[in-house]
C-alpha cells in the first residue's frame, strides 16, 4: 500500500510541484489548498484553510507544509 502524503499550499508554486512529484513517485497525495481549480491533477483534494485542515484529522504518513500564512 502506498504511503499517504499531505501537502499544504498545493495550489501554490512550490506545493503544486511537490504534490505532483510525490504522486508521480507513487505516493497517495492529499493536496490541500484554498481553491480546487489550482490543485494538481492526479491527487486527492482538500479545499479549506489551515484551521479546517487541522480539524479534519486525516491519517497520513508524512506532511509537507508549504502553505503561506
Amino acid at each position: 500500500m502506498a504511503q499517504t502524503a499531505l501537502v499544504t499550499g498545493a495550489s501554490g508554486f512550490l506545493g503544486r510541484r511537490v504534490a505532483s512529484d510525490l504522486a508521480t513517485s507513487g505516493y497517495r497525495v492529499i493536496a490541500a489548498g484554498r481553491t480546487v481549480a489550482a490543485l494538481p491533477p492526479g491527487t486527492d483534494h482538500f479545499v479549506g484553510d489551515l484551521e479546517a485542515l487541522a480539524r479534519a484529522r486525516m491519517p497520513v504518513d508524512v506532511v509537507i507544509h508549504s502553505a503561506a500564512l
